[in-house]
């Protein structure tokens, strides 16, 4: 039998992409709305709005640190969870080959033990 293992580390990139994306869509973390004043294309009006403005942008930042530490944590778990499949599937691989025996005739002895 010819057994091909699943390498974890290459499809790490793309799941990590495909975990950051679908968790915005879960609402676990919560994407920030960018403050209303950083689309204005006209100058401050004094020192006021200006403070305002920048204020807003600062609650922004610390909102959107918070968002990307949870996505973080998200992702490593995600991870966490995929590498555990793939070391399992790869530890039955391992242990089809040392066996001689193919995936089907695995499947087809545990169905019927007394086949010999």
């Amino acid at each position: 039998m010819t057994a091909r293992l699943i390498p974890a580390a290459g499809t790490l990139l793309l799941l990590a992409t495909l975990v950051a994306a679908s968790s915005a869509a879960a609402a676990t973390c919560v994407e920030p709305t960018e403050p209303p004043c950083v689309e204005r294309t006209s100058a401050f009006s004094g020192q006021r709005e200006f403070d305002e403005c920048r204020m807003q942008v600062e609650t922004f930042r610390g909102q959107t640190r918070t968002q990307l530490l949870c996505l973080k944590e998200e992702v490593g778990a995600a991870l966490a969870h995929f590498n555990g499949a793939v070391d399992r599937f790869n530890h039955r691989v391992n242990v089809t080959d040392r066996s001689g025996t193919s995936p089907a005739e695995v499947t087809l002895d545990a169905r019927h033990p007394n086949q010999d």
